[in-house]
């Protein structure tokens, strides 16, 4: 399928807004013009970007601040980028994040089976993906999962 971003980032926004509500929280989105004409399977990429702001959104306090960026790099890679301001990750945890059923020291204040961000890595894995971590802890984290750029041939 030809993913359309702007359609799975609305309906991800819907689906947390009742959260992001509760938390007094914003989401903003971003999808650039250059991301069209990706294809893959929609359940998977949308899954894949849910998961992403749903951590987000999960290891964030009140008012936090998601940032979703959608666009192609350069070097004609997709790159799904999803930032917050939340609690952030200790660099020793950082290793074991895409482990099956890892949750870390903070994954004992929220709900979870530490499986999301696993299957992010199989979902980028299964495009000759990647994913990786920025974060300080305190000062929130930015998710980046890069694609190789499929399109119908």
């Amino acid at each position: 399928d030809i993913i359309d971003f702007d359609q799975i980032v609305e309906d991800a926004k819907k689906l947390f807004a009742e959260t992001l509500e509760k938390k007094s929280g914003q989401l903003s989105a971003s999808v650039e013009k250059n991301a069209s004409g990706f294809t893959a399977d929609r359940d998977k990429i949308s899954q894949l970007i849910r998961n992403l702001m749903d951590n987000s959104i999960r290891f964030s306090d009140e008012r936090c601040d998601i940032r979703v960026s959608i666009g192609k790099t350069e070097d004609d890679n997709l790159e799904i980028k999803v930032s917050d301001n939340g609690w952030g990750i200790p660099d020793e945890e950082k290793p074991h994040l895409t482990e099956r059923f890892y949750r870390g020291q903070l994954g004992k204040k929220v709900k979870g089976t530490g499986l999301g961000l696993a299957l992010c890595k199989e979902i980028a894995a299964m495009y000759g993906g990647s994913i990786s971590f920025e974060s300080k802890v305190g000062e929130g984290t930015t998710v980046k999962v890069i694609l190789p750029f499929r399109r119908k041939e």
